[in-house]
């Protein structure tokens, strides 16, 4: 399989995964994300789009089980992409957004790609960031 297949089918939902209402507040940030500099303006018309019209696109986040303090099992839930999505709802004070939970990904190297894969496609990511994910990459993750 190719980098650009598997990309493919990392990238967009299946048709096994279902769409979910989770809570902003148990969405953490993905530790891998490329994305450096978030630009304030662009931020705010995304929030005045997403007032508007709602979250058009589900985020994609993993699913974890951690046990909470005193006792029993809380879900967590890591960011893989729509981290401009996430901000721009948090601006906007929404409590909860559609999420796609991506089973399987739990890899802090599939997380990157992932990561790498959305923003590269996308365009927007600005060289230095680019450059900055790729070195992560190989770094982290002893790739050449």
């Amino acid at each position: 399989m190719t980098g650009e297949q598997e990309g493919a089918r990392f990238a967009e939902p299946t048709k096994y995964d279902s769409v979910f209402w989770v809570e902003v507040d148990r969405i953490h940030p993905n530790p891998y994300q490329p994305r450096k500099e978030f630009d304030e303006e662009r931020l705010k018309a995304l929030a005045d789009s997403i007032r508007q019209y709602g979250v058009l696109q589900p985020l994609v986040v993993t699913r974890s089980e951690m046990e909470k303090p005193g006792g029993g099992i809380q879900a967590a839930y890591e960011l893989i992409a729509g981290e401009r999505r996430l901000r721009a709802s948090k601006l906007i004070g929404l409590k909860e957004v559609p999420v796609v939970i991506r089973a399987g990904e739990q890899s802090d190297k599939m997380k990157l790609e992932l990561a790498i894969i959305e923003n590269l496609q996308r365009e927007d990511l600005n060289a230095i960031d680019r450059a900055k994910a790729l070195a992560q990459l190989v770094e982290a993750f002893g790739l050449s």
